[in-house]
């Protein structure tokens, strides 16, 4: 079974930071999402010795001072990749996350936003699950007034992505779908 790195209230967190920094469209906040994870993922592969109690302790500590950051970082770089529309600045994180009695100063968001945007080997999908949804929807045929909702759909499917998937895998469980 596939971990799950973030909770559906570590997404909502994102869903927060989203509504906060006013770029809640396109798909954005799920996007996040999916940074966040292969940020983590990429930090738990290149951390070495995590079987060590001691660097597992100050691995954690490190990852839960800095999550709000990476976050907010995260969300940064979703909607500026994303969509010229959404003009979030670093600038705009850090008063934020100041804000939410995060502790840091702006050339800390520009370091950790660098950081992530380094670990993604300087690579974020700027097609989101949204805009591919809509794609989609459009090669279907789907009237043009329906694709806000097919948006909404996929936005709120991003964020109860686990609810989801594990009803599909106990539906095709019970119907010894499953191999």
């Amino acid at each position: 079974m596939r971990s799950r790195l973030l909770t559906e209230a570590a997404r909502l967190i994102v869903w927060y930071f989203t509504d906060d920094l006013e770029c809640h469209e396109n798909g954005v906040p799920g996007q996040a999402c999916r940074i966040v994870e292969w940020f983590i993922v990429h930090k738990i592969r290149h951390q070495p010795n995590l079987r060590d109690p001691r660097v597992r302790r100050m691995f954690l500590d490190y990852m839960r001072d800095k999550m709000l950051l990476i976050v907010a970082c995260s969300v940064l770089l979703a909607a500026k990749m994303n969509s010229r529309e959404l003009p979030v600045t670093a600038r705009e994180t850090n008063l934020v996350l100041g804000l939410k009695g995060v502790d840091c100063k702006l050339p800390d968001v520009l370091e950790m936003k660098m950081k992530i945007y380094k670990t993604l080997d300087y690579h974020v999908p700027t097609t989101t699950s949204v805009e591919i949804g809509e794609m989609l929807a459009h090669e279907l045929k789907v009237e043009p007034n329906v694709l806000p909702v097919v948006a909404k759909i996929i936005d709120e499917a991003d964020l109860h992505r686990y609810d989801i998937e594990t009803s599909m895998r106990r539906m095709t469980k019970s119907r010894g779908l499953d191999d």
